[in-house]
């Protein structure tokens, strides 16, 4: 195996600017249309569910089997990596990005941020989406599966 660069990216510097380039140009001219849901968790902080292809009715059983993301670094749902796996995968999953607290858009609603330790933040957006979206709410069953997906 061997690493083949970009055309025009011979260099590691010019790689990087043709990149944050073509991200910027899928942003403006290809959007990726999520419908945001906010969640206000139990400490009064808001989080952000970022729904591809819409969100879905929580009264009718999923199609598909969920899969949320969680953005690494940028921690946002419109950079490339996010875009590309969604795309890829929505034929078999229903998408929804986990945006965490103080995130782009997303109002501060507590006197907490988002950091390394935010584990609790990600276990309160999980039992939202499969109390909301995957467990029957007359019999308690599990209606589809719930995925998750890390990026960084």
């Amino acid at each position: 195996m061997q690493f083949e660069p970009y055309t025009f990216g011979i260099l590691p510097l010019t790689q990087t600017l043709i990149f944050i380039f073509y991200e910027i140009f899928n942003q403006v001219v290809f959007p990726a249309g999520y419908t945001r849901e906010l969640l206000v968790i139990s400490d009064g902080g808001t989080l952000a569910l970022d729904w591809d292809q819409g969100i879905p009715n929580p009264d009718e059983k999923p199609s598909k089997p969920i899969l949320i993301m969680i953005p690494g670094v940028a921690g946002d749902s419109d950079n490339m990596y996010q875009i590309a796996l969604a795309r890829h995968v929505r034929t078999h999953f229903k998408v929804v990005n986990l945006l965490m607290r103080g995130g782009n858009g997303i109002p501060i609603t507590s006197g907490k941020l988002n950091y390394a330790g935010s584990w609790e933040d990600i276990k309160e957006g999980f039992e939202y989406v499969y109390n909301k979206y995957i467990k029957d709410k007359k019999t308690g069953e599990k209606r589809c599966r719930l995925y998750a997906y890390g990026c960084s």
